[in-house]
């Protein structure tokens, strides 16, 4: 939650060290953090952190778009009452682009100054806000999807999943963020005969059924439409479950989990080209 804000008098330098040193390196624990009077569920800005990096995430609504920033950080110096000042570009602000200090192992407070008049003898604004760190899985599914697009270095899986792949692999493309390519139901085999195929390639989608497979009949990815959930195409939803991994659900045919398999697994028929 939002603690104060609180109009002061400025009288000198606010909680900066006379000498900081550079570092990357910042007083919490690395992840994904969201503002506490929201909570983990229902966040709709997110503040990830790397050593060596700081970034955000904040989901668009109908009448604003939504955003995505990473940051480089240049210096990071101890200031007053516990704060830490830190800078994306070396000395960019007075005070350091944000300052923050730790409540506990899993929360921190987010110190925003804005000046009136000037920095000598002039009012200030000091707001304070507290973010609570979170797991990935407790962040709402579209918050997720905005971090496997935008950070999926801090997706779960991601990096484990792209070291394990075998060369020859693909990596996930966007916009789904999946692995490019046929997409078979879990039950079935890779080389099944008779299975309807879900296609993407990053900029065609849909589905191949038993006829050769024909370009034509696919759609472009452009057409789909991001829900809070996943995707929507022509009345059926796709969800992102993994890399390599989705749920289909259509009003006729229900729901259907699919895996990605090896173009040269499927059907002959199937393959693109």
């Amino acid at each position: 939650m939002r603690v104060r804000v609180t109009p002061i008098i400025l009288a000198g330098a606010l909680g900066v060290a006379a000498q900081a040193q550079p570092s990357g390196r910042v007083p919490i624990a690395p992840g994904l953090y969201a503002q506490a009077e929201e909570g983990c569920a229902r966040a709709t800005y997110v503040t990830t952190y790397q050593e060596g990096s700081w970034g955000n995430i904040a989901l668009g609504g109908p009448d604003y778009p939504g955003s995505s920033n990473i940051y480089q950080i240049r210096r990071v110096a101890p200031g007053r009452n516990g704060y830490t000042s830190i800078w994306w570009d070396q000395d960019s602000s007075r005070d350091g682009d944000l300052m923050l200090r730790p409540l506990d192992a899993n929360r921190f407070v987010h110190r925003t100054i804005s000046y009136g008049s000037g920095h000598v003898g002039g009012r200030v604004d000091v707001s304070d806000t507290i973010y609570v760190r979170c797991a990935f899985d407790r962040l709402p599914p579209r918050m997720q999807a905005a971090i496997r697009q935008h950070h999926p270095q801090l997706a779960p899986g991601r990096q484990a999943a792209s070291a394990a792949a075998p060369a020859g692999i693909p990596a996930p493309v966007a916009p789904f963020n999946i692995r490019p390519g046929h997409y078979v139901p879990v039950q079935e085999p890779c080389a099944s005969p008779t299975a309807m195929i879900f296609y993407y390639d990053g900029r065609r989608l849909g589905w191949i059924d038993m006829q050769p497979f024909n370009p034509s009949r696919l759609d472009p990815v452009a057409g789909a439409r991001r829900t809070a959930t996943g995707w929507q195409h022509l009345g059926e939803r796709v969800r992102v479950l993994a890399p390599d991994r989705i749920a289909s659900s259509d009003p006729n045919t229900g729901d259907e989990t699919l895996r990605w398999c090896p173009a040269h697994e499927v059907r002959a028929s199937a393959r693109s080209r």
